[in-house]
């Protein structure tokens, strides 16, 4: 909506957060076959439509048919959703991110979205995206990126897929302590103090850091998370520190390998190797 909109279309900030409001409460209903009525004339709709818009105050409701889940049921929608949310003129380029986005992402990935994927998909930069994002949501995006692969270090399994979308919904900080609180009795903070801390924080391996979190479980589980997450290698400090110890230990280290290779000194054998 924010780019792709025209360039003498703005909206203020109130009306991007009602538009916003209104897509949470569209829900999708899925049907087997589809009859439509026109001037008491039952006719079928045209094969190039695979979703139709029912307007409601409470449950605005697109309906869809003769397509399958995911990226097949969403590419079907663009039309019917525009109507909805009051915006036809958002139809096509929703449909054509819908596309870029496949391209990018299997299905697992639909419910996280990061803002490099999304930014290729709007043909923008990744620091616009992350500028709307917090725009729409305050810093809370932010925080709950910091926070995700925390949660899931702190709480093992007790973290699961329901964890992570009731996270990922957060549409503000209190409404994110709300959810981390559920879980206090499993973390070394109370949730605010957590999620006040994940604030103050720039990258997960701060926040890491400031919860004593062993690296290795941390990073095992960052490789789980996906998208978005890389684990921390370090290898300059990996590699300062392995010479640190061969120079600590170089006296021993060559008795050593003087005796494993005696005999074949004294045989005259190849050293090279």
């Amino acid at each position: 909506m924010e780019l792709k909109s025209g360039s003498f279309l703005c909206r203020s900030e109130r009306g991007v957060r009602a538009l916003l409001e209104r897509l949470r409460t569209v829900r999708i209903v899925r049907v087997d076959a589809v009859e439509v009525v026109i001037s008491g004339v039952l006719t079928d709709p045209p094969p190039t439509t695979r979703a139709l818009p029912l307007p409601d105050a409470d449950h605005p409701t697109v309906v869809v048919w003769r397509s399958e889940e995911c990226w097949d049921e969403l590419q079907a929608c663009p039309s019917a959703l525009a109507q909805l949310l009051g915006r036809p003129g958002l139809r096509d380029a929703l449909e054509l991110v819908l596309v870029k986005l496949e391209r990018q992402l299997d299905a697992h990935d639909l419910e996280r979205i990061d803002d490099r994927t999304l930014a290729i998909a709007l043909d923008t930069t990744e620091a616009k995206v992350a500028e709307i994002r917090r725009n729409l949501t305050g810093d809370v995006h932010d925080t709950v990126r910091l926070l995700r692969p925390a949660l899931c270090c702190l709480l093992g399994s007790a973290w699961d897929e329901e964890s992570a979308r009731a996270l990922d919904r957060a549409a503000g900080e209190d409404e994110l302590v709300q959810i981390v609180d559920r879980y206090a009795v499993s973390l070394p903070l109370s949730a605010a103090e957590l999620v006040a801390l994940a604030r103050s924080c720039t990258t997960p391996a701060e926040l890491r850091d400031e919860l004593d979190l062993e690296l290795q479980r941390f990073n095992e589980t960052l490789t789980t998370l996906g998208p978005g997450y890389v684990p921390y290698s370090h290898p300059d400090l990996h590699e300062q520190a392995f010479g640190d110890f061969v120079r600590g230990h170089a006296g021993t280290l060559v008795d050593r390998l003087r005796e494993r290779y005696v005999a074949a000194v004294r045989d005259g054998a190849d050293l090279s190797a």
